[in-house]
């Protein structure tokens, strides 16, 4: 890692994260811990080229099959809610026609 006072022209912006051990690393990792364990990951980034999903959110990477488990338990939902969409946008689509 290096000499943490070491003056590599970046000033005060570069904050080090703290040495293994020591109670503010502990602390800093539950609260990060913390955070994945409550956000339910409705945000999802999926990055073919890696082949991995990715949490917007939290940023916690996903199981892929869990994410397809998850989709085809809610596909009602989803469809549903692209039905609506549809709708939304014909509508809009008529209301321009009509003005």
């Amino acid at each position: 890692m290096g000499d943490e006072s070491k003056d590599d022209g970046l000033g005060d912006r570069v904050v080090f994260f703290p040495s293994v051990g020591s109670e503010q690393r502990e602390e800093i990792l539950f609260r990060v811990q913390g955070l994945h364990k409550q956000c339910k990951h409705k945000l999802k980034n999926v990055n073919v080229e890696q082949r991995v999903v990715e949490c917007k959110t939290c940023g916690a990477f996903l199981d892929p099959f869990d994410v397809v488990v998850e989709f085809a338990r809610h596909w009602e939902y989803y469809e549903q809610h692209l039905a609506w969409f549809k709708a939304q946008r014909s509508i809009e689509h008529l209301r321009k026609m009509q003005s």
